[in-house]
């Protein structure tokens, strides 16, 4: 039912980047799913879903500002990756007020006194047995595989290729 009411909810034509971000947020808290598994479930990119959710890390006025459309999803997702509260409120005045382009803000944004969030590094720890199925796979199939998440993965160049690589499997 909350999947049916929020691809309901996105294909809205007058929803804000806040109110999409808040969609997909409930999504992932009520689903436990990855942000991953939401832009392939609903047909987004992973990226996208991420710049979405981080502008639910704006300060609320700045939130507000981009539900009325005075500030732009682009502008947005700028300020998202600053870490100052305060720099990110200025800078959104400076917005509204100068009428900043999404340009000056980005090169305002790279000046060195600016605080940037930390970007979080996800590295997948695989199964060391994993290799060692990846190496035997490969020997036996003749072309690369890889084994992560319970998913086996076999790239092939063409149908002759996989007509090959399915007899092999037979």
């Amino acid at each position: 039912m909350m999947e049916i009411a929020l691809i309901e909810n996105i294909q809205r034509e007058d929803l804000s980047p806040i109110e999409e971000a808040n969609a997909y947020k409930n999504y992932i808290d009520a689903t436990d799913c990855t942000q991953e598994e939401v832009a392939k479930k609903f047909g987004k990119s992973r990226s996208y879903i991420t710049n979405l959710l981080g502008l639910l890390s704006l300060p609320k006025y700045v939130q507000k500002e981009v539900i009325n459309g005075t500030i732009s999803m682009s502008h947005a997702r700028v300020l998202s990756k600053i870490d100052d509260v305060d720099l990110i409120i200025n800078l959104a005045n400076r917005i509204i007020d100068e009428g900043l382009s999404v340009r000056e803000l980005e090169n305002l944004s790279r000046e060195d006194n600016v605080v940037k969030k930390n970007k979080i590094v996800r590295t997948v720890q695989n199964n060391p047995r994993f290799k060692i199925y990846e190496s035997v796979m490969r020997d036996v199939i003749g072309t690369k595989v890889q084994i992560s998440k319970n998913k086996i993965s076999i790239p092939f160049d063409s149908d002759k290729d996989l007509e090959r690589i399915l007899e092999i499997l037979n």
